[in-house]
């Protein structure tokens, strides 16, 4: 299955708010259970359901957003997740 096709998946199922995200792996769904602000306005850790976590860093360029560094987090999971 290519890459862009459970990445489309997984972004119309982000919200920020009452927080619902996923990632779809062979027809199971990961979830972010949790986040955490590392470092204020710079670092996000993301923890999936099944027990993995990806970490985001803003730029110094960049404005920090909470909700673009959980897309990136997802990004990145997804990412990995269709290469292995």
């Amino acid at each position: 299955m290519p890459v862009y096709e459970p990445c489309k998946e997984m972004f119309s199922g982000m919200k920020v708010g009452n927080f619902e995200s996923s990632v779809y792996e062979d027809n199971n769904n990961i979830e972010i259970s949790d986040y955490e602000i590392l470092a204020r306005n710079k670092v996000i850790r993301a923890s999936f359901s099944d027990n993995t976590q990806e970490k985001v860093v803003c730029d110094d360029k960049d404005t920090f957003d909470l909700r673009r560094g959980l897309f990136v987090a997802l990004s990145k999971k997804c990412i990995k997740t269709n290469i292995h």
